[in-house]
């Protein structure tokens, strides 16, 4: 079983209809828009995937310090 950091995800690209994994994904980042919800901004691919990044690493700090207490 995989763990929250090593889990592939997939997803579907919709102009091709095939499915792609993160990987291929990440590798072929595109500068994309996309409507933020929560403040109603547009951010760019870019930007998304550094804040993504952000936060995963606060999540795998936080997720190691609570597993070496």
């Amino acid at each position: 079983m995989l763990s929250q950091t090593q889990r592939l995800t997939l997803y579907m690209d919709r102009s091709t209809d095939r499915v792609r994994n993160s990987v291929e994904r990440f590798l072929k980042l595109s500068v994309s828009l996309y409507m933020d919800r929560s403040t109603d901004r547009v951010w760019n691919s870019v930007e998304r995937f550094l804040k993504l990044s952000v936060s995963l690493s606060i999540w795998i700090v936080r997720q190691i310090a609570f597993e070496t207490q």
